[in-house]
């Protein structure tokens, strides 16, 4: 009598003939079958509408897929750095100190204002943190002096790969991230130890590369 295929409802034409063919008690039936699938169907309509607004980002209209986000590896390494973001920092280099570190996750990056916005993609992690000034301009210009050190508050965004599958897709994306958000540092997770073989390059385009897993 009514069904649903492909998503879609289909009813009768002859919907009140149909009607007229069944008892009070199996119409009855049918109508709270039809209302619990169609609230099904709803539940799964704002669910497919939820995902396709988060992949609805600039970097994925350019074809630039980003598999590595779904995966479980992906989010214990994002949760791993939020844990102990002061941990990740020193793992990437020797620093004279660390302070005050705070990460957050998939952060949007956007371009443009109010309903021009448009999401140009989500940064794993972004934490910012407080180092003394050895070398580093902070893009930010924020300072503060405690017992004569002069301490500036610096950035590093984070990029985390379970492998890297494309060289250039990654240098796509990292070019794309710093042309909307300027950090003090750009650093890319990748949990396969194979991809060392990238540092060289990385580094020539202004980024750091950590591989395998944290120290």
């Amino acid at each position: 009598m009514t069904g649903v295929v492909n998503g879609l409802w289909r009813m009768p034409r002859d919907i009140d003939r149909a009607r007229q063919l069944l008892s009070p008690d199996a119409e009855h039936r049918v109508q709270d079958l039809v209302r619990r699938e169609r609230r099904r169907a709803s539940y799964h309509r704002r669910r497919i509408d939820m995902t396709h607004s988060y992949d609805n980002t600039l970097l994925q209209r350019m074809g630039f897929a980003d598999p590595d986000r779904r995966t479980p590896a992906h989010g214990d390494a994002c949760i791993e750095i939020a844990s102990d973001a002061e941990r990740f920092l020193r793992a990437l280099c020797p620093r004279l100190g660390v302070r005050d570190a705070r990460c957050q996750l998939e952060v949007p990056l956007q371009q443009g204002e109010g309903k021009y916005a448009t999401t140009v993609g989500f940064i794993d992690c972004l934490i910012t943190w407080c180092g003394p000034c050895n070398g580093y301009s902070a893009v930010n210009g924020l300072y503060e002096i405690e017992n004569g050190v002069v301490w500036s508050r610096l950035s590093t965004l984070v990029e985390v790969k379970t492998k890297i599958h494309s060289i250039g897709d990654l240098l796509r994306q990292m070019n794309l991230y710093r042309e909307y958000r300027q950090c003090d540092e750009y650093v890319i997770w990748s949990l396969d130890s194979a991809d060392s073989r990238f540092a060289t390059l990385l580094e020539q385009q202004g980024y750091t590369l950590l591989v395998g897993a944290m120290p």
